[in-house]
């Protein structure tokens, strides 16, 4: 686990010295619990957990394994939230989740550059006012917390979790 422990330059640092080593053709073997490492580094990953591999393959390949693009709205009003729902659930054509605490609404989709421009749209044609919006892919996190029964955010969210004691990731680059 060689960024354990740095500050986020440093970190960037060492990505950059190991993403060269992998793209001049040498095999890395990363051994890490922080997945975004993984998903920046590696070709290959395995996902260990309790000493077995559980799931192996590129990054897209584990995370299509969960499932696939969301859509994802953040409002400054959450008085906005039933007009949010609505246009989500109109131009998706699914029944959206809404989080009220997070004043967020998030519904699959199918082709997620369609449906953002949609959404995105429809919402200013409301007059809504729209924090954030975006489609997302579940992150490795949300692959592991998956694969090993752990509940997965919605919205592709981290939770901050990385598993029980002994879980990892294996990283191969190159």
């Amino acid at each position: 686990e060689p960024t354990t422990g740095l500050d986020p330059r440093s970190r960037l640092a060492l990505w950059d010295v190991v993403g060269g080593l992998r793209d001049r053709g040498v095999a890395v073997l990363l051994t890490t619990q922080y997945l975004e490492e993984a998903d920046r580094l590696a070709d290959r990953i395995a996902v260990v957990d309790q000493g077995r591999v559980i799931a192996a393959g590129t990054a897209h390949q584990l995370k299509d394994q969960v499932g696939g693009a969301a859509i994802a709205v953040a409002v400054a009003d959450r008085g906005d939230l039933p007009v949010v729902r609505d246009v989500v659930a109109r131009v998706t054509g699914t029944e959206p989740g809404v989080d009220a605490t997070a004043a967020r609404v998030t519904a699959p989709v199918a082709d997620g550059v369609d449906a953002l421009a949609g959404v995105a749209a429809a919402l200013r044609d409301a007059a809504v006012d729209v924090v954030d919006v975006g489609v997302h892919r579940p992150s490795l996190d949300d692959v592991f917390l998956a694969l090993t029964g752990q509940p997965v955010a919605a919205g592709g969210e981290d939770p901050g979790l990385h598993g029980p004691a002994g879980a990892d990731a294996s990283a191969v680059g190159a």
